[in-house]
C-alpha cells in the first residue's frame, strides 16, 4: 500500500494557536521526523487519514482528554489501521442511512393512489336512478293537469280541422294547421310523461265535432271547452261566419288552458318536477301568443266589415 503524507494542524510559537498545514521542523528541515508537542487540554487536531487502494478518502479527528496527558509522539500503525477501519465503517452506516432517508422522502413525496374513474356503465346508471328519481316528484294535481289538458287539446284538434272543409280563408287555415301540428306534439308529450310515471294514459281519437278520449278524462271540467251546441254552431258555419266563429271560439279555448296552467301552478308542490313544469309553461306562453294574434285577426275582420 502506498500511504501519502496528509496536512497536519500544528501549534505554532508555543501560543496554542492552531495554524493549518504548518508543523514545527527541526535544523533539518523534516518536519515529520519531529514528535508532535504536547496539546492543551480539550485541544482537537484533524488529520487526513490514508488514501485506501485509491477508493476512498475520510478525515480522522482524535480528541484529547482533560488531564496532564500528551500526545503520542508517533501513531502506530496498528492504531491508525484500526482507526481506519473504524470511520471507514462509519462512513459506510451514514451512506446507508442517507440513502434510506432519501428513498423514504421519494415515497412521501409521491402522488397518493387515485381512486378508480367510474366507467361509463357506472355514469349512465347513475343518471338513470336520479331521472328515476325525478320521475317521482310529482303529485295528484301533476296528473289532474295532464289527463285534463289531453282531452283539452283533443277538441282544439277537432275545431281546427273544420277548417279546410268549411271554406275558411287562407289565414285562418294557415292558424288552424298551426294549431293542429303545436297540439298534436304536446299531446305526445303529455301522454309520455304520463307513461313514464305508470299513470293512466288517455287516448285521443276525434271523429266530426265529437272529441272521443278514451281513459281518464276530465273534459267537462276544463276551463274554456266549448259545449256540444258551440260545436254544432261551428260546424255548420261557412266562410266568413266560420272564420268569426273559428277565432272567437278559439280565443275562448285558448284562454281556458292558460287559466288551467295557473291552477296548476298555484296548488301547493305542484309543477315541481323539470319535465311538467317546462310542458306547462310551454303551454301557457304558446297559447297566449295565439290569443294576442287571434284577437288582432278578429278585430281587422270586424273592421273590415264594418266599411
Amino acid at each position: 500500500m502506498i500511504e501519502r503524507d496528509a496536512p497536519r494542524v500544528g501549534v505554532a510559537g508555543g501560543t496554542g494557536e492552531l495554524h493549518p498545514d504548518v508543523g514545527l521542523r527541526s535544523e533539518a528541515g523534516n518536519r515529520d521526523d519531529i514528535a508532535r508537542p504536547p496539546l492543551r487540554t480539550g485541544q482537537l487536531t484533524a488529520q487526513q487519514s490514508e488514501f485506501s487502494s485509491g477508493e476512498h478518502n475520510s478525515w480522522r479527528t482524535d480528541y484529547l482528554p482533560s488531564g496532564n496527558e500528551s500526545a503520542p509522539a508517533e501513531d502506530s500503525p496498528s492504531t491508525d489501521k484500526g482507526m481506519r477501519v473504524q470511520y471507514t465503517t462509519t462512513a459506510v452506516l451514514l451512506a446507508a442511512l442517507a440513502a434510506t432517508a432519501c428513498g423514504t422522502a421519494a415515497t412521501g413525496s409521491g402522488t397518493p393512489p387515485q381512486p378508480e374513474s367510474a366507467s361509463t356503465a357506472d355514469l349512465e346508471a347513475i343518471y338513470q336512478a336520479r331521472l328515476d328519481s325525478a320521475r317521482m316528484r310529482f303529485v295528484e294535481a301533476d296528473v289532474h293537469f295532464m289527463t285534463g289538458m289531453i282531452a283539452h287539446h283533443a277538441q282544439a284538434l277537432v275545431m281546427s280541422a273544420l277548417a279546410p272543409t268549411n271554406g275558411a280563408s287562407p289565414t285562418i287555415q294557415t292558424l288552424a294547421a298551426r294549431i293542429i301540428n303545436a297540439q298534436k306534439d304536446e299531446i305526445a308529450s303529455m301522454q309520455q310523461w304520463l307513461r313514464d310515471r305508470g299513470q293512466e294514459t288517455p287516448e285521443v281519437h276525434g271523429t266530426g265535432t265529437m272529441t272521443m278520449v278514451h281513459g281518464p278524462s276530465h273534459a267537462m271540467h276544463m276551463p274554456g271547452m266549448l259545449t256540444p251546441e258551440q260545436m254544432q254552431e261551428l260546424k255548420e258555419a261557412r266562410g266568413r261566419e266560420f272564420d268569426r266563429l273559428f277565432l272567437t271560439y278559439m280565443i275562448q279555448h285558448h284562454a281556458g288552458a292558460v287559466t288551467m296552467v295557473h291552477e296548476l301552478f298555484a296548488t301547493d308542490g305542484a309543477a315541481q318536477e323539470d319535465v311538467m313544469f317546462k310542458i306547462a309553461s310551454d303551454i301557457q306562453v304558446d297559447q297566449i301568443t295565439e290569443i294576442e294574434r287571434m284577437k288582432l285577426m278578429l278585430e281587422q275582420m270586424e273592421g273590415a266589415g264594418n266599411h
